[in-house]
């Protein structure tokens, strides 16, 4: 253990004096034998044929030490990353493994990569002692986005030429945010010259700290956060995405905005949307009638408005907190060295502001939101009463005035019911995702996320208001047309979220049960069917709620039809018609169905191989049968959830055994077939098994986008809802699918899968799925997250591994060459549906020159690119016209 001299160390001489202590002298390393038995995975057979053939009992320890190096090696090249131990907890390693020398083995070279650009570009600020350091890959992001967002505004600015001044003021609301969004990044580009700083990865061990005096980019003191939370609280990353959350869900609400201008006189949908026609309410002596493409327009204006308030509220959390955070002395942060040895990380200034209590930190949390929801109220009552046109108010449009909506009585854009509403569930939402969900979301991703769910929530509002009072509302303020695809998204997915926070007290008593021991249980005996209980309950009360609560509210939203009978005459009879609807609908049913089933079954048999390898001694053969006397559950006797649940929710799958959970029973035919079969298919690495779900979206979803695009809308809802209620299963460790979901998805975790959640397939089908809920007007428009995800991306990763050479900055993996394959594959897929007549034709240089930014976005940006990548690339498309709208 490192001792101390003196308790008044720096942290910095703490960690050098920690890393210069000398280390105990290694002992003579032992005598290798002249001839060595050949490497056997198992290791009971091999200490076996070890021992017959060593001279002496020095040789089989040393085959037996080589032989735990070897699978050691390949446990750590097979398993998920999963979080470093901490430095407090010292291991005992035998001297033996301490001593023995590792064999010879020549190292592969691997090819020298060089970059296209450099890291930084370091500017001199004139008259001041500072230089302004440019960061070449979170600048390049920022531009991308930047650019977007101006030419967004560009647009509404045409549109305000012809209907009116409320675009020219949408227009001023986005150039706002824009300019907010450069401001801490570039307070944070901003060194001093000669003052060296030092770089610490956020929240990292004392010893596994990375000390350097280089500039700060990567520094724990510039990333951004919102009230009451801390690096431990995101997932690690060196770039916060703070641009990404406060820009980017403005420049889709414009997008959508400016794409219900440019059709506000024609249908919506392209003509393959097999659906009934939207809800229109009918006029009354409070309101004129209004169309539903006028009303898709109003309720637009209202996203944009919603999307910039909710990017004030960020804004306001960022500023608000890191000045908090500025005014913490950081003097008092490092009493003494003995206070860092024990805490094992140094101290940020987070420790001495955020309390450990958990009901206080709420209570501060939810103390600031109310004075920032007072204080936005205050700011809309000054802009209504100065007639400045940001979030605008009531007011008639003038018959002279030559619009379409002329003498409607307009809504407000944002009411001061909508700001309360808004304000509230935006930061209830990010505090619940902060704190639930931990270190799953940057705050790019977070921002993006949040604003999605604030809108969602608020469709919901407004479809109810809407069905409330049907003689005052003027329209139905939702964002997409209101047809039963709306109704039925609403129902399945915060519906499914509705779900969870009713039972919660059910399932947080399913997961303390499960990961508790035997003994520290009052009635261990009785701990099954204590699960088996809750699980039932959970179960039950769930499909009461499915179809007691939210079918009768769908039931009262589709104006007393029953939902149940809609979906299925919708999807036998109805919709593409007779001749087409019965075929069609269900051969598509049955496709998915299979290929799902098939994928599902495969990948079991492909994950049950790699943990046979991993644990030894056991052949393809036995696949089909419980090994090692399986206990209730799937889990050995003697065996409890709890010993495989880390601390925040990760199973270790290598604690854990379950052929009969993983692979159903087979006959003997189909045993010999599936052994014939794993003797030549290969063991994927991690980035093959993440690119086939990738190429399996492709083979699944095409086929439903181009023959009913109306129907793979409510498919996707269904899917996402699925998914919800899986992670709740695997989350809380619902009795009896927890565990076996939880080994299936561990197999699938990368670095950005770190977190509480699993959230990499939400993040996967939205992005496939968020070009047919925007509810395009193009067929073009519908495949761009299919192409986007299931095409350029898998070809990006594996072009860039294998052949990559040139990246583009220094810090970044991303190569020119993944990025160029992107950009192609993608452009030549389009040109696949284009010529077979999926899809209708495009301009193809500007259609290549959107791909080709998006393939730069996805080697710049550090967020997760399922979620941001496909919407970027279809608001460009629609912003520059390069498809026919």
């Amino acid at each position: 253990m490192t001792e101390f001299p003196s308790l008044n160390y720096s942290p910095l001489r703490v960690m050098q004096s920690t890393r210069s202590s000398p280390s105990p002298p290694p002992e003579q390393p032992i005598k290798r034998p002249v001839s060595r038995p050949k490497l056997i995975h198992s290791k009971s057979n091999y200490l076996a044929s070890a021992s017959s053939a060593a001279p002496d009992d020095d040789s089989s320890t040393d085959s037996a030490n080589a032989d735990t190096e070897v699978e050691d090696k390949h446990t750590r090249d097979n398993t998920p990353p999963t979080r470093p131990i901490s430095p407090l907890i010292h291991t005992r390693i035998s001297p033996q493994i301490i001593t023995t020398q590792k064999p010879s083995i020549t190292p592969v070279a691997k090819p020298q990569k060089w970059a296209l650009f450099p890291d930084r570009i370091s500017f001199g600020m004139p008259f001041t002692s500072k230089d302004f350091v440019f960061d070449v890959r979170r600048g390049g992001e920022a531009i991308l986005i930047i650019g977007g967002a101006l030419l967004a505004a560009y647009r509404l600015q045409l549109h305000s030429k012809q209907d009116g001044a409320k675009e020219r003021w949408i227009t001023v609301e986005l150039l706002v945010i824009t300019a907010l969004s450069l401001v801490h990044p570039a307070l944070g580009a901003l060194r001093n010259r000669s003052q060296p700083i030092l770089v610490q990865t956020p929240r990292q061990s004392l010893t596994n700290r990375h000390l350097s005096t280089s500039t700060p980019s990567d520094s724990d003191h510039e990333m951004s956060y919102i009230w009451m939370s801390d690096a431990r609280d995101y997932r690690q990353c060196p770039d916060d995405g703070s641009v990404t959350a406060l820009l980017f869900v403005p420049l889709v609400a414009s997008t959508l905005l400016h794409l219900s201008l440019s059709r506000s006189s024609a249908s919506t949908y392209p003509s393959n949307w097999y659906i009934e026609a939207p809800k229109e309410l009918l006029p009354s002596p409070y309101h004129t009638h209004v169309t539903a493409s006028e009303a898709l327009v109003l309720s637009r204006r209202n996203l944009v408005q919603l999307s910039t308030f909710c990017s004030f509220i960020l804004f306001s959390h960022i500023s608000a907190w890191r000045w908090k955070r500025s005014r913490c002395p950081t003097s008092s942060l490092y009493p003494n060295a003995l206070a860092i040895a024990i805490n094992g990380a140094l101290p940020t200034p987070e420790d001495s502001l955020i309390p450990r209590n958990e009901v206080k930190r709420s209570w501060l949390y939810t103390k600031f939101c109310l004075l920032l929801t007072f204080v936005a109220l205050l700011i809309r009552w000054v802009v209504e009463a100065s007639q400045i046109g940001i979030w605008q108010g009531k007011g008639f449009i003038p018959p002279e005035s030559g619009n379409s909506l002329t003498g409607l009585l307009l809504e407000p854009d944002l009411s001061y019911t909508d700001v309360i509403l808004v304000s509230l569930s935006f930061q209830f939402v990010m505090y619940v995702m902060v704190r639930l969900a931990r270190q799953g979301f940057t705050l790019g991703e977070l921002g993006v996320v949040a604003q999605g769910a604030t809108a969602i929530f608020m469709e919901a509002a407004n479809l109810t208001i809407s069905r409330i009072w049907p003689v005052t509302t003027p329209f139905i303020k939702t964002f997409r047309l209101p047809t039963p695809l709306l109704v039925f998204q609403i129902a399945l997915i915060p519906g499914a979220f509705l779900v969870g926070f009713l039972l919660s007290p059910i399932l947080v008593l399913s997961r303390n049960i499960a990961q508790k021991p035997s003994h520290r249980l009052r009635f261990p005996q009785d701990k099954t069917p204590h699960r088996r209980a809750l699980a039932a309950g959970f179960y039950a009360l769930t499909s009461l709620i499915v179809t007691g609560l939210i079918g009768t509210w769908a039931k009262w939203c589709l104006y007393g039809r029953n939902p149940w009978l809609w979906v299925v005459n919708w999807i036998v009879w109805e919709g593409a018609g007779r001749e087409r609807g019965i075929y069609g609908r269900l051969c598509l049913i049955a496709y998915w169905g299979l290929l799902g089933s098939l994928s599902v079954a495969g990948w079991s048999r492909q994950l049950l191989r790699m943990r046979m390898k991993r644990s030894g001694g056991a052949t393809s053969s036995g696949l089909g049968r419980p090994v090692n006397g399986s206990g209730t559950n799937g889990i050995p006797s003697g065996t409890s959830p709890a010993n495989t649940l880390s601390g925040h929710g990760r199973m270790r799958s290598r604690s854990i055994v379950r052929p009969r959970d993983i692979s159903p029973p087979q006959t003997p035919t189909m045993t010999e077939l599936l052994d014939a079969a794993d003797k030549r298919l290969p063991l994927l690495g991690l980035n093959g098994r993440r690119k086939f779900f990738h190429a399996l979206a492709v083979i699944m979803f095409i086929p439903g986008i181009a023959i009913d695009p109306a129907f793979s809308h409510l498919s996707f809802s269904v899917a996402f809802s699925l998914f919800i209620f899986a992670e709740y299963v695997r989350y809380f460790a619902i009795y009896p699918f927890g565990a076996a979901v939880h080994l299936f998805l561990n197999e699938f975790l990368d670095h950005k899968d770190n977190g509480t959640a699993i959230l990499s397939h939400f993040y996967l089908l939205t992005g496939c799925a968020g070009s047919i809920w925007f509810e395009g007007p193009s067929k073009a428009l519908e495949f761009v997250g299919v192409l986007v995800l299931g095409i350029g991306d898998a070809m990006a990763s594996i072009v860039g591994k294998r052949w990559g050479r040139v990246t583009w900055t220094g810090n970044s993996p991303k190569t020119v060459e993944g990025s160029a394959a992107f950009a192609i594959s993608v452009l030549v897929s389009a040109w696949v549906l284009r010529a077979s007549g999926v899809t209708e034709p495009f301009w193809t240089l500007r259609y290549g020159l959107c791909v080709v930014l998006s393939s730069i976005l996805e080697a710049l940006s550090l967020q997760n690119d399922n979620l941001t990548l496909p919407l970027y690339l279809w608001t460009i498309l629609v912003l520059t016209g390069s498809v026919q709208i």
